[in-house]
């Protein structure tokens, strides 16, 4: 993104918010296998645009929390976002949202699109990418970035 195309974002929302944004949505099949973050399914399914969704919290293990710390060095996943809830579409079983919280910061919701195989068609990421500012409730999205890798 040039400077003129990062000029028009809310000041609230950050370049580093938005790249974070896109790395998650494109390698959250990596990350659930990342045995530093746990995941937790929440207990109710929500609907959105039609499709059913389970909700998945992710948060970083306390354990390795202190590990790092212990070793001297600050960990920036475990203060930089303070939830993570990850929205699997329960027909696809693809993670095509992720909203981000952080208190007293703009709260942001991802979304992937059109996704194709990568890598011998083990791996789908999206083609199409984008990102919201929401409430606190992940709702009342506006869309402040779209990316279209086509």
């Amino acid at each position: 993104m040039g400077a003129e195309a990062l000029a028009g974002l809310p000041s609230a929302v950050r370049p580093r918010d938005l790249a974070d944004c896109v790395l998650n949505i494109s390698t959250v099949p990596a990350t659930l296998v990342d045995p530093s973050y746990e995941y937790t399914r929440m207990s109710e399914p929500v609907r959105i645009d039609g499709q059913w969704y389970e909700l998945i919290d992710r948060s970083y293990k306390v354990e390795e929390a202190a590990a790092v710390k212990r070793k001297g060095r600050g960990d920036e996943r475990e203060r930089y976002w303070s939830r993570v809830v990850l929205r699997q579409n329960r027909d696809s079983h693809l993670v095509s949202m992720i909203w981000f919280g952080r208190a007293g910061m703009q709260q942001l919701l991802v979304r992937g699109y059109d996704y194709e195989e990568v890598a011998r068609g083990d791996i789908l990421i999206p083609t199409k990418i984008e990102i919201f500012t929401t409430d606190s409730a992940g709702g009342s999205a506006k869309r402040v970035v779209k990316v279209d890798l086509k």
